[in-house]
């Protein structure tokens, strides 16, 4: 009876996600749309553009970290390290309720150190490519209990973890216009829901349990960057910057556990019969960013870019029905930048800062009810420069729109802030030789 009914849960949480009971309650959590698959993307952004809320493959600053283009690594000229944690709300509303959440992130990490300077250069990283972070609770019709009687179930489903990439990489400079890059990684997928239930019926008992699902799988990333000065003055420049991350295809593991009382003790037991599906393979999409970066002057720059993801090659074979919602998803965004600083000129107070700002529609990767999940979303930056050692600390914020309220959809409002700490060399032991 018991394995029947999680089972039955199972099969109808796909269906209940999108007609979810709210309250105005804040709770930790995401976007309630990170239950579907692996979760939401999360995508990669330098800490010196995040600001302008784009990646930053076309951008290159000598002082900084890159992590989103491999080409990078080979410009560098010091030793430097990043950090990235960031705090978001997100406000979810249908057409019944609303929902309030909070979530603090831990992002990218990068160490990258010159082989040769300028020339070779290496990099370390560990990344959030998917955040699956939601707490839903949904009533649904399970059967009849006695007669003519309706039986629901409330259930509540609290989802966490996602797909982490670490990757170790090397960039080579071919000549003064051109560097390339690749990037070893290894993707981790760790992605738990956490089931409870109550019925209408006294005669079934509440059910929780933990439905996990882990794998590990192999990727490749490969980068280009180009650059050509004095296009129309002395002091401008034009850059372009791409990098292709293949796709990822590795099985993962399925568990579905409870606790139950065996001899007068909780134990730990597995609810899946060996038939059932405990391993699958799972697919991680082709993603292709480039962008355009034109540079008047050492002192500003404006950015565009252009991500693609083909979700629709996607494989996610424990939720086949969830794959259905998977289209190809694209990213556009323009920004610009003012660095005040690198000016010789006489400084005041404002001219310590980098300031950035951008604006970015996402097509989404999910398509429910001929809906596009869409996200508008719009970002500025502060970037804090210390002039001893060339190191910062960038803060930025955003604010975004996504999704719909049509068809019983959740519509959600996002704000953000996150925060970078960037080391340069300075800060670490001076190597005596090179």
């Amino acid at each position: 009876m018991i394995r029947s009914t999680i089972l039955a849960i199972l099969f109808l949480l796909p269906v209940t996600v999108y007609s979810q009971r709210t309250s105005d309650d804040e709770a930790i959590g995401g976007s309630i749309y990170s239950k579907i698959g692996f979760g939401f993307p999360t995508d990669i952004t330098s800490p010196h553009t995040d600001g302008m809320g784009m990646s930053g493959v076309s951008v290159l600053d000598p002082f900084m970290a890159s992590i989103s283009n491999p080409a990078h690594w080979g410009k560098s000229n010091f030793t430097q390290a990043s950090v990235l944690v960031g705090l978001e709300s997100f406000y979810s509303e249908d057409n019944i309720d609303s929902k309030r959440t909070l979530a603090f992130d831990f992002g990218n990490f990068q160490f990258v150190f010159p082989i040769l300077k300028q020339k070779l250069g290496a990099s370390i990283s560990f990344t959030p490519l998917t955040r699956s972070r939601f707490n839903l609770e949904s009533i649904s019709e399970f059967g009849s209990a006695t007669g003519d009687d309706q039986l629901f179930v409330v259930t509540n489903n609290r989802g966490s973890g996602g797909v982490n990439r670490g990757e170790i990489g090397l960039g080579y400079t071919l000549n003064d216009n051109i560097s390339v890059g690749y990037g070893a990684s290894v993707y981790f997928t760790n992605i738990e829901n956490d089931i409870n239930t109550i019925f209408t019926s006294a005669r079934f008992l509440p059910v929780e349990f933990t439905e996990s699902i882990n794998g590990t799988g192999f990727g490749n990333r490969f980068g280009l960057f180009t650059r050509f000065k004095e296009l129309f003055s002395g002091d401008d420049w034009i850059s372009f910057g791409t990098s292709v991350n293949l796709p990822v295809s590795y099985t993962a593991n399925r568990q579905v556990e409870s606790f139950k009382e065996i001899d007068g003790s909780d134990t730990l037991v597995d609810l899946l019969d060996e038939e059932e599906n405990s391993r699958d393979d799972v697919k991680f999409p082709l993603e292709i960013n480039a962008g355009l970066t034109y540079n008047s002057s050492s002192r500003f720059n404006v950015t565009s870019e252009l991500l693609y993801q083909k979700w629709t090659d996607a494989e996610f074979s424990f939720r086949p029905d969830e794959e259905q919602y998977f289209v190809d998803r694209i990213k556009l965004g323009v920004g610009a930048q003012f660095h005040p600083y690198v000016s010789n000129q006489r400084r005041n107070f404002f001219s310590n800062f980098r300031y950035s700002a951008g604006v970015n529609y996402d097509s989404g990767h999910l398509r429910i009810d001929e809906n596009d999940i869409d996200t508008i979303s719009f970002h500025l930056g502060l970037g804090i420069i210390t002039r001893n050692d060339a190191s910062s600390v960038d803060i930025s914020f955003h604010y975004g729109l996504r999704g719909t309220e049509t068809d019983n959809l959740i519509r959600e409002r996002i704000w953000g802030i996150k925060l970078s700490l960037n080391l340069a060399e300075i800060m670490f032991l001076q190597p005596k030789f090179q």
